[in-house]
């Protein structure tokens, strides 16, 4: 079975902002060994990883900027093809089943939540814990993962 990464851009990527208004999305800072692990994953995934991002075009296009002006797609061999936007928070499971992805990483529990049965290994990234604590369904398929080593961890020697 070909393998492939969906990950979320707001959290696992970019810092996602106290109050999320978009001038404090094109000033954020990039999550911590975020480009540099989403390259080395390149070696387990290949071109098999995509990310899936749910917002709306205005916050859209800040992102794509954000990640244009700090080289992103040649940092991490993630190409532009493969960088997504729905709309609403369910349109991320339904994309990662079209993509028939096998591991999925999300900082948001409520949208994970929507990917349990579509996608095998769930990942929560840096999750607030009191919103995650109403899914306990989903903590139960799922790891927690706190940075980017625990994720390429478990993905390349812990899964």
């Amino acid at each position: 079975m070909t393998k492939l990464l969906a990950v979320d851009i707001g959290g696992p990527i970019i810092q996602r902002p106290a109050h999320s208004s978009l001038e404090e999305y094109a000033q954020a800072e990039a999550v911590t060994d975020s480009f540099q692990s989403l390259a080395d994953l390149s070696s387990v995934f290949g071109t098999n990883i995509h990310l899936i991002s749910q917002c709306q075009p205005d916050l859209q296009q800040v992102k794509l900027k954000w990640m244009a002006e700090r080289n992103f797609c040649e940092l991490t061999k993630v190409t532009s093809e493969r960088i997504h936007f729905v709309r609403e928070p369910q349109e991320k499971a339904i994309l990662a089943k079209e993509l028939k992805a096998t591991h999925f990483v999300e900082d948001r529990a409520e949208i994970l939540n929507h990917a349990m049965g579509v996608v095998e290994n769930l990942f929560l990234f840096r999750p607030n814990l009191s919103e995650a604590l109403h899914y306990p369904d989903l903590l139960k398929k799922s790891r927690i993962v706190l940075n980017w080593d625990s994720l390429v961890w478990f993905i390349t020697l812990g899964s």
